[in-house]
C-alpha cells in the first residue's frame, strides 16, 4: 500500500484546520445573529453551591439524579431566590460537616447571598423532591421536602426563618423513597393538599385537614400572543400591606409538575387591591379590586 507522502501529511492537516476554523467562524456568526444570547455569570453571582450525590461507585439509583431547586420568594422582597438541595453520604460514615441544602436570597443584580444558616433550611437529608406553597394560608410560601427517608415540612415564620413542623403535621412517615413531591389543591377546598411520587410503591397523598386559617387566591393564566399556558408570567398580588409575588413554570422540581395554577394565601386580607400579570413579551395586564377566596382566570390583553 502506498504511503502518503510528508508533504501530503501537511496539505490534509492544512485542509482539516482550514476546514475546523471555517465551522468556527461560521458558528460565531450564526449564534452572532440569534435572538437567543445566553452568557455564563455563576462566577459573579456569589452562588458557591456543590450537590453530592452519595458517591458509594455502587450506583444506587439515587446516585444517579440531581435533586433540582426551588425558585420562590421566600422573603417577600419582590425578588426570586434559589433553594438548592442536597444529597448525603449512604455508606460512608457521616462527617462533622455533612452536605446539606442551600437557600441564597435575591439580593438583584445578579448578585445572591447565602443564608441557609440565618433561615434554618439547611436540611441534612438526601434531598430529592422539593414543593413550595402556603399550605396555612397565612401569606408566607412553605416548604416541603422529598427525600430519600423522612420527609420534613417548614412552616415560613415571615421574618426570613423556617421552622421544623414535621411531627406537628403528623408527617412523619416511615423510609421511603420519594421521587417527587407537589403542593396542589386536590378538592378545590381553598387550601394546598401535598402529593408524593414513591419509587416502587403507591404513592402518598396527604389531605389539608387544618383548621381554617387565612384567606386566599388562586389564578389560572392563558396567553394569547405569549404561549397559551402562560408558562414564564410573573404574577404579582397586592392585598394592604402584603405583596406576594409568583411564577407559572412548566414543571417544578424532580418529577414533579402540578400544573399552572398559581395558589397565593392572604392572611386575614378579604379583598385583593390588585393582580398585575407580566406576560412574556413585555406586556402587563392588571386586575382591580378582587374578592378572596376565589378562583380567578386572566385572559392576556383583557384587563388592563
Amino acid at each position: 500500500m502506498m504511503q502518503p507522502s510528508p508533504l501530503g501529511r501537511r496539505v490534509t492537516l492544512c485542509w482539516l484546520v482550514s476546514l475546523l476554523w471555517s465551522a468556527v467562524v461560521l458558528n460565531a456568526r450564526l449564534c452572532a445573529k440569534s435572538p437567543i444570547q445566553l452568557t455564563d455569570v455563576t462566577e459573579a453571582t456569589g452562588i458557591a453551591f456543590r450537590h453530592t450525590d452519595g458517591g458509594t461507585g455502587q450506583r444506587y439509583i439515587v446516585e444517579t439524579v440531581s435533586a433540582g431547586l426551588a425558585l420562590f420568594d421566600y422573603d417577600g422582597d419582590g425578588d426570586i431566590d434559589i433553594y438548592f438541595l442536597n444529597g448525603a453520604a449512604l455508606e460512608a460514615p457521616q462527617s462533622d460537616t455533612p452536605p446539606r441544602n442551600r437557600l441564597y436570597r435575591n439580593e438583584g443584580d445578579w448578585r445572591f447571598t447565602d443564608v441557609t444558616d440565618a433561615s434554618g433550611l439547611g436540611d441534612t437529608g438526601y434531598g430529592l423532591g422539593i414543593a413550595v406553597a402556603d399550605y396555612d394560608n397565612d401569606g408566607d410560601p412553605d416548604v416541603y421536602l422529598n427525600n430519600y427517608g423522612v420527609n420534613v415540612l417548614y412552616r415560613n415564620n415571615a421574618d426570613g426563618t423556617f421552622v421544623d413542623v414535621t411531627k406537628d403535621a403528623g408527617l412523619g412517615q416511615a423510609h421511603r423513597v420519594g421521587a417527587g413531591a407537589c403542593f396542589l389543591d386536590l378538592d378545590n377546598d381553598g387550601d394546598i393538599d401535598v402529593v408524593v411520587l414513591n419509587s416502587r410503591r403507591e404513592p402518598t397523598l396527604l389531605r389539608n385537614d387544618s383548621p381554617a386559617g387565612g384567606h386566599w387566591l388562586q389564578i389560572e393564566l392563558q396567553g394569547d400572543r405569549s404561549n397559551r399556558d402562560g408558562i414564564g408570567a410573573r404574577v404579582i398580588v397586592k392585598a394592604g400591606d402584603l405583596q406576594l409575588t409568583d411564577e407559572v413554570h412548566s414543571g417544578r422540581g424532580y418529577q414533579s409538575h402540578y400544573g399552572t395554577r398559581l395558589h397565593f394565601g392572604l392572611g386575614r386580607h378579604l379583598r385583593v387591591d390588585w393582580v398585575e400579570v407580566h406576560w412574556l413579551g413585555g406586556s402587563v395586564d392588571r386586575l382591580k379590586d378582587i374578592a378572596a377566596d376565589r378562583l380567578i382566570h386572566m385572559t392576556e390583553g383583557q384587563a388592563r
